[in-house]
Formats: C-alpha cells, structure tokens, sequence
C-alpha cells in the first residue's frame, strides 16, 4: 500500500468556486507591475476615533538613523557602545536615547527597529550578533537604468546580474531586477526563484532615446548643458562653425564662411537642436528617478534593511532644474524611511571615454577640446550616481570590469551596522534639515558610514473633522475592490498572514495540474468567534497569471466556525487549476467580510511541458509527523506510516520527521515505461553546504489508478539539525539513458 501524502480540505470548511473575471484581474496586476496609478480603495482595520477633540495631535518620536564603522583594512568594527559614538546636528551634541547592534536579515532585526521608535532606554555592554548567518535573509533590488545604458553597458549588466544569480545568490535571498523603462514588465518583483530572475535579465535591452540626428556634428546632453546653463561661448562657436560647413550654409562653406550672413541661419538651427536634446534629456532624467522614487516608496512595508544597486551610464541633473533636484532629494527621503542603501555602478568604460566622438565631427577638429569634454561629460553624469550614494550610507562602484567583486563587497559592508536614535528639540532637526554628523571617539581612523537623511515621522496633525471625498461605492463594491486590491499589491498584504504553497503535477490529458494550499492562523478569529454571530465568512480570490497573458483565476467564499477552530489547528483549505506550461505567477487574497481586514500572498512557479520525450519530476510535496523514536512499542505499533498533510508554512519542529513526495515522469503522461534503472537522491542544503545526504535509493513500481507517472516519497528525520533554514533537494537517475531531473524547496525547523 503506498503511503503517500494526502492533499485534503478541512471537513468543516464549505467552499465555493466559480471562474471570475479574468481580464479584470489581469488588466489589474499589469498596470500595478508598471507602475501605473490604479484607483483602489485599501481595506484598513476598524478604528475608533476621539469623541471630544476632532484633532489628533501626534506625539514627537525619536529618530534614527543607521552606521557602519569600519577599521583601517575595511572590516566592520563590533562591539562598540552608546559612550563610544558622539551624535550632532549642526554641532550640537545630541544624546543617545536608543542604541542596537543589527544584523540585516537576521530574525531579530524588524523587532529592533521598531523598538527604536518606542524611547525603550540605550543598552550599554559589549552589542550581541542577532542570528545566524546562514538564516539571514537579504533583500537585494538590481535598478537597470536601461534609459541611459548604451548597448555596453546593457551586456555589462546582463553579464553581472546572471553571474549573481547562478553563483553569488544565497538560498534565503529575495531579489528583484527592476528597470527604469518597465520593459521587464510584471517579472521585476522581490523572488528566490531564479527562473524569474533569468528571465528578467533576458529581457533587458538599451531603451536609450538617442537623437535621431543623421548628420556627423554630434552634441550629447552634457554639450548642451554646458551651453545652454554654463554659457560655454567657445564649445558653441565650435558646433556653430561645423553646424554651417555641414549644411553649406554661406556662399564660402567649402572653405569656411564666417561672415554674420551664415550664422544667421545656422545659429537658430543650431540652439532648435540644443533645446531639443537638454529637454530630452532633462524627460529622461525625470522618469528614470521618478521610477526609482516610487520603487523605494513601495518597499516601506518590507522589513528590514534594505541594499539597492543603480546600474547606470549615468546622467545629467542640472541643479537649476528644479523638478529633477526634486527627486533626487524625495530618493534620499525614501531610502532613509525605508531603510534603503544605494550602492550605484557606473558601468562607463573609463579608458574608453565618455559618449562624445570627436571622430564624426569630420568638418571641424575637435581634437583640441576631446580630452576636456570626456573628462566633464564623465564627472558631471556620474554626479547623480554619486549623490544617491552618498546621501543613503552606500558608495559608487566605478570599475566596471569587477561588477561582481565590488556588488560582494557591498553585501559584506551592509550586512551589519548600529541603530542609533535620539529626541530631536527643534523643527529642523525633527524635519532633516539640520546636518547630521557621527563620529568614534578616540579613534579618528576609523571610517564611519552613514545616510545624510535620518528618519523621523511624519509630525502634521491629522484634522478627523474634515470628511475626505470619496467615492461612493456599494458595500459589495467596496468588497470587490478591497479584495482585488490585495490580490494585486505589489508585496503581500499582512493584516492577516496568508501563506500558499504551489505545486503542479502531470495530468493524463494536456496542461498540467497546478495544486494550490492555503492557510491562516486561527488565532486571528479568536475575537470575532467571541461575538454573537460565532462565525467568521471569508471571500478568497486567486489567480495564476504568466507573462503572455494566460491567466486561470478562482474564487472561493469560506464559512469558519467554532467547530472549525476546536482543535486550535490552522485552517488550510486547497484549490486545483489546469494550466498549460509556462512561467506563472500565483497568487491569493483572503478577505473578512465582517471586519474587513485583508491578506495575500504570493509565489512563483515554473509548469514544464510533459510532453517531452525526457525524464521529468512533478513539484515536492512536504508534511511532517512526530518522530517514533524512544517511544513504547505500544506506541510503535500503531504509528505505521500513514498518509500525512501537506505543509503549507513548511515549518517543522526539531523532533520531527520531514517527509516529501515527487511523480516521476519518464516518456510522455500516457506512454508505459521501463522504470529498471531508475534512482533517486535526496539531501538537505543549508546555505550552499550539504548537511544531510540520503544514499541513492530505486523506485519501487508502483502505480495510483488515473494518476500518470510513478510517485515516490521518502522521509528525512530532523532531530540531529539545528533550527533555521534548510533547501531539500531531490534528483532522479535514469541509469539506462543518463539524463536526471532534479526539484528543491525551501523549509525551516523551529
């Protein structure tokens, strides 16, 4: 009798499923995944308001801001306490109220944050290293300014993003590759899943909006910069010049005509063509920092630190443009409130030279000024890069043959910093405006690193008397667009935590059977079951939705009722979806209808084709149960392995024994097949390193009736390893033909 897992729905619970719309849902995500404005009214939890004063006036906080102390050979320096740093702003010393030693990543670190904002009293003795390494999780952004990467650049950076993909990237670490122009489309979201990350880097492409001018007197933005806002008489003269002997504009153009009757046609030509290139490039500018101003906003409710890498040829920001010093300055106020550190990359060759090529200006000789107009284009686009760097506690990274070197040395140099918070006194210290400097006492040497912009909250009093407008909707609208709206939101919504578990197995006809878990924490039922009604109704929309607009939608409404939360398990409920193969995005969005909090999740997931004539494995399937061991043969004797359920927070104590289950599947669904020679290989990974390898071991023949394939399942016992995060990875062997098929999942032991 085969032991297997079985995927089965609380009895308790009542579903109902039916198909909704999909090009709304669609239509949905895409315009969030770009960026684009969608009008949508977020669920909040219920609130009660002051009845005696309709003003709430908010208390002042400590603010806080982060550092990185580093010693003469660039190693972070531990240890130190609150007497040891000296805080001012503007010269004045402020005193300590908070002090914390933070690993990013690390477990502990969104819970010190947090206490930084609550006054809670500077610890004093030796900082204590939070969590183990190999736990940590990193949040790593890659920003491809692919609107001002030239075809160079755009290889440099598909190069370095594919290197850390395959060989840098850890198990733990949720990365996202973003590009200035949206081309990646819905792919640039926070994933482990390095098919998502390929892909995404295949995409990138040089969006450049060169000058479509089909002449040989080049002007770059920086030239017209430089003219137009520095009044360079001499750079114009020179353009004016090749401007009239290029288009034969005099009677002597052959030999040079400067008499003012060619110049009065040339020099309106002329400054037409300068306008048109700063105003370009001033929209360009605009938009790429625009888009990273409104990436940083979005990942406020993400914990943690936060390492954001700009790849970029760089650009021009003319400080006497207002709108783009703007938001130069509104990227740096972000970063400091979402705890954001920008590390930018030129990606410019610098023994190459700048975009400037003298060599097309063929009827005047630039040579005289080449060298200088490199040297400037290059400082003056790099500023910005600079200044983004600098002003968030990161640096600029200028060698672009060691991308990769210098993208590991700043994940070393962010991975550990000190938390230090203080009570401003004046209205320009509360609001940033007052200079902030840090430094070690006795030990001038050591090099401190910090952000410029320290976080304060918001300080406007909040006036409940004036009534907002709104837009009047239907209680079931309003529930439709609550629920859409968490479907749709750019990370999960965690008012309730919703975990999903996706996997797919073959299907005797075509497309594949993606199977879909859900669960909830009971306990975020225990107040409403307290009421009269004694029950709790959910609204459940979800889809899988890839990049070619294939989309499969469900929607559920689920009934929670005392009897369901008897036994105080959480309540898991499933969902089946028949979808053709592709690279899918799943997600799900959990909605109270009583009280109208919501919840969502998310989750990648790569459907092969089984129709190809190879060896191929369906998804692993995880559940736990109690480890017999040192248990009464009483006890032995009725725990003769039975089916178990799936874990759906793959989460599992100590003591426990892990099992999984995978199908094999050899020529096609349907075909029979010659299963002699066929092994399989399990082993658990915890950061890159091996730390339990199971001996191959063959797969017995046997057969469920209407399931196509041949399903295998073993058990692990996780008594000997420590808690923390762990990647199972299985491989089937086909001896007689040589190929393998290998599936990993990520679990973590409590």
């Amino acid at each position: 009798m085969l032991n297997r897992l079985a995927i089965r729905s609380l009895p308790d619970l009542r579903l109902s499923a039916f198909i909704c719309g999909r090009r709304q849902i669609l239509l949905l995500l895409v315009l969030i995944s770009f960026g684009i404005p969608v009008l949508l009214i977020q669920a909040q939890q219920p609130a009660s308001l002051p009845k005696d004063d309709s003003v709430v006036r908010i208390k002042t906080e400590l603010v806080q801001t982060d550092v990185m102390i580093f010693d003469k050979q660039g190693h972070f320096v531990d240890g130190l306490r609150p007497e040891d740093f000296a805080v001012t702003l503007d010269g004045k010393q402020q005193k300590i109220q908070f002090f914390e030693r933070i690993a990013a990543g690390s477990a502990r670190e969104e819970n010190q944050l947090s206490a930084a904002r609550s006054a809670t009293p500077a610890r004093g003795g030796k900082a204590v290293t939070n969590g183990d390494d190999a736990d940590r999780v990193r949040t790593i952004f890659f920003f491809v300014d692919d609107t001002h990467l030239g075809s160079k650049g755009i290889v440099r950076a598909r190069n370095a993003l594919l290197d850390f993909v395959e060989n840098r990237m850890r198990q733990n670490d949720q990365v996202a590759i973003v590009s200035s122009s949206g081309q990646i489309g819905f792919l640039q979201q926070l994933t482990d899943n390095k098919t998502v990350l390929r892909t995404a880097v295949s995409r990138l492409t040089s969006k450049r909006d060169a000058e479509a001018y089909p002449g040989k007197t080049r002007i770059t933005e920086y030239m017209a910069n430089q003219i137009e806002n520095h009044n360079d008489k001499a750079l114009f003269a020179y353009l004016l010049e090749s401007t009239k002997l290029e288009q034969q504009m005099g009677a002597g153009t052959r030999h040079g005509d400067h008499r003012l009757a060619s110049s009065y046609s040339a020099e309106p030509y002329l400054k037409n063509r300068l306008q048109q290139i700063q105003g370009q490039g001033r929209l360009s500018s605009r938009a790429t920092l625009a888009t990273l101003q409104g990436l940083l906003s979005t990942t406020a409710s993400l914990p943690g630190r936060k390492l954001l890498f700009f790849l970029s040829d760089g650009f021009i920001v003319n400080p006497q443009d207002s709108g783009t010093s703007d938001l130069l300055h509104q990227i740096t106020e972000a970063a400091a409130r979402t705890g954001a550190v920008i590390y930018s990359i030129d990606l410019r060759d610098s023994s190459s030279g700048s975009s400037i090529d003298v060599s097309t200006n063929d009827y005047i000789d630039f040579s005289a000024r080449g060298s200088g107009l490199m040297l400037g284009e290059m400082t003056a686009n790099r500023e910005p890069l600079q200044t983004m760097a600098d002003e968030t506690g990161g640096r600029i990274i200028l060698n672009p043959n060691s991308i990769t070197e210098g993208m590991l040395q700043a994940l070393d140099e962010t991975a550990d910093y000190y938390l230090i918070a203080w009570r401003p006194d004046t209205t320009e210290e509360r609001e940033g405006k007052a200079r902030l400097n840090v430094t070690i006492k006795e030990h001038p040497e050591w090099r401190v690193r910090l952000r410029r912009k320290f976080y304060a909250p918001p300080t406007r009093s909040v006036d409940l008397s004036k009534k907002k407008t709104e837009i009047q909707v239907s209680p079931q609208q309003r529930r439709v667009m609550e629920l859409q709206s968490a479907l749709g939101s750019l990370y999960p919504q965690r008012q309730a935590a919703v975990q999903l578990s996706a996997g797919y197995v073959a299907t005797a006809g075509p497309g594949s059977e993606l199977r879909l878990s859900m669960q909830l924490d009971p306990q975020i039922f225990a107040s409403q079951l307290e009421s009269e009604k004694q029950k709790a109704e959910l609204d459940v929309l979800g889809a899988a939705i890839d990049d070619r607009g294939v989309i499969s939608t469900f929607k559920q409404v689920l009934t929670i009722t005392p009897e369901t939360l008897a036994a105080r398990a959480p309540v898991i409920w499933h969902q089946k979806l028949l979808v053709p193969p592709g690279l899918y995005q799943v997600r799900v969005a959990v909605r109270d209808r009583e009280l109208g909090w919501t919840g969502s999740a998310l989750q990648w997931i790569e459907v092969p084709d089984f129709s190809q004539k190879t060896l191929q494995m369906s998804s692993l399937f995880i559940g736990g149960r109690e480890s017999i061991i040192g248990k009464p043969i009483s006890t032995l004797l009725q725990t003769i392995p039975k089916p178990i359920k799936v874990s759906v927070d793959r989460r599992f104590t100590t003591g426990s024994v892990l099992r999984f289950q995978t199908f094999l599947y050899a020529a096609s669904p349907t075909s029979s097949t010659d299963w002699s020679g066929l092994e399989v290989e399990a082993g658990l990974m915890r950061n890159g390193r091996p730390v339990v390898v199971m001996p191959p071991a063959k797969v017995p023949r046997n057969t469920i009736a209407n399931q196509p394939g041949l399903p295998y399942w073993a058990e692990i016992p996780l008594d000997q390893l420590a808690a923390g995060r762990y990647v199972l990875i299985v491989t089937a062997f086909d001896r007689a033909n040589k190929v393998r098929a290998s599936q990993q999942i990520n679990f973590t032991i409590e």
